[in-house]
């Protein structure tokens, strides 16, 4: 039904299958950490967010790209278990989302409807983005959000978006900026 109701979800980066993938990945580690990945969440790391949602990307089919010379560009997203290095991309939500977008991973989606199962949603604020996570399911038109960093699973999108604004954290326009990856 998904293909039929918007048939361009075949052509992106991921593929069908691979969305699947990669929300069933995110539905079986949300709460616990996959042992063969180190942890970004702790002391000045920031959080796990990205970490968590490039390995759902992997998980998708998508494959390493670039080098250590390039780690900290948009031209690199890659995790090495040893020697210790990832690419900026891996594991920042901002260079995440320039990655992905310049190298043509994902495209932006204009509305939250589009999301189905293993597109990635971000968000933001003043210029800055905190926090990613992935469609893991829909309860009807509205996609659930799963994410490390306060491991949750299957929150709706309009619960998330009520949670983020109740912050009071908003850009110069006076609200929250929201990416909607179509991966």
């Amino acid at each position: 039904m998904e293909a039929r109701t918007n048939p361009e979800l075949n052509e992106r980066s991921a593929g069908k299958s691979g969305r699947f993938k990669a929300a069933a990945y995110a539905n079986k580690y949300w709460s616990h950490y996959n042992g063969a990945y180190r942890r970004f969440d702790g002391a000045g790391r920031g959080g796990d967010c990205t970490n968590f949602v490039s390995q759902c990307m992997e998980a998708s089919g998508w494959g390493y790209t670039g080098n250590l010379a390039w780690k900290n560009t948009d031209r690199s997203w890659f995790y090495l278990k040893w020697p210790h290095y990832t690419s900026a991309s891996w594991v920042n939500v901002g260079k995440f989302r320039s990655f992905a977008l310049a190298n043509k991973r994902t495209r932006l989606a204009s509305h939250y409807y589009d999301m189905w199962h293993g597109n990635v949603v971000q968000y933001g604020y003043n210029g800055a983005w905190y926090h990613s996570m992935i469609v893991t399911g829909r309860s009807g038109k509205q996609p659930l959000l799963t994410y490390h960093s306060t491991n949750t699973h299957n929150i709706p999108f309009f619960a998330l978006q009520k949670r983020v604004n109740s912050t009071g954290k908003k850009n110069h326009l006076g609200r929250t900026i929201w990416a909607l990856h179509l991966t």
